[in-house]
């Protein structure tokens, strides 16, 4: 078991706070939803956020039907 400080947790929680806010720049993504869907992967990956994909493929026909929540 970790223990960390009260300091730490603050720090911890600003951090994830910040992340979690979009940036001001940040615009609509005009393009295919697959793109977008990439796009929001590489961001969890990159800081740390835990995601789950089930991308439709021909061997699994009818595993996941046409409009299933990503």
């Amino acid at each position: 078991m970790t223990v960390i400080s009260e300091a730490e947790l603050i720090a911890l929680r600003a951090n994830m706070e910040r992340k979690s806010r979009p940036a001001e720049e940040d615009t609509p993504d005009p393009g295919p939803e697959s793109v977008l869907q990439s796009k929001i992967m590489k961001y969890c990956k990159d800081n740390g956020f835990p995601c789950l994909c089930f991308r439709p493929s021909k061997k699994a026909k009818g595993f996941l039907v046409p409009g299933w929540p990503d």
